[in-house]
């Protein structure tokens, strides 16, 4: 079996540091995986995320008509002729009706919605982790192989130049 290199402080360093690299890759592409294959058996549930989005984009132009036609008159609704109220009614009714239709899409399956929500929060917090590892490991890594050569490789070489003279 393999042993750890506890002979030497700065070699322990920066092999753990290597290791905690690979590891967080690993980690990394299990973490991708998991979701990917979590995503991909929800696909239902994801296309209508994108119904309700399809739905919601429909209601705020409906409600940028509205505005538009608010515009036109500086905000007065006082100025605001029979044909243009009653255009904004309709584009109220209309706008509301979607606003309903794209909750309800939403909310059509909650228990898919808050897992979907669960695994995107645990697949944030895995890539975190991943991408802090990575750093630390190529931190501690970099900083072992430096004091490894720098404070004890480099005399070894030289010792080994001076008994081959």
């Amino acid at each position: 079996m393999i042993s750890p290199p506890t002979d030497n402080l700065y070699k322990f360093m920066a092999i753990f540091g290597l290791v905690m690299v690979v590891s967080s890759i690993v980690f990394w592409w299990e973490a991708s995986n998991n979701f990917d294959d979590f995503f991909e058996s929800n696909v239902e549930y994801v296309n209508t995320i994108f119904e309700s989005g399809e739905a919601y984009e429909k209601f705020a132009k409906k409600t940028n008509e509205r505005i538009d036609i608010y515009n036109i008159v500086g905000g007065n609704i006082e100025l605001l002729s029979d044909e243009q109220r009653q255009k904004l009614d309709e584009i109220l009714v209309e706008s509301e009706e979607l606003k309903v239709k794209a909750g309800a899409i939403v909310e059509s399956n909650p228990a898919a919605r808050v897992a979907m929500n669960t695994r995107l929060e645990k697949y944030k917090l895995a890539k975190a982790l991943s991408i802090l590892g990575l750093i630390v490991g190529a931190l501690v890594s970099i900083f072992g192989f430096y004091l490894w050569h720098s404070r004890l490789q480099r005399y070894i070489d030289q010792l080994h130049r001076n008994k081959g003279a």
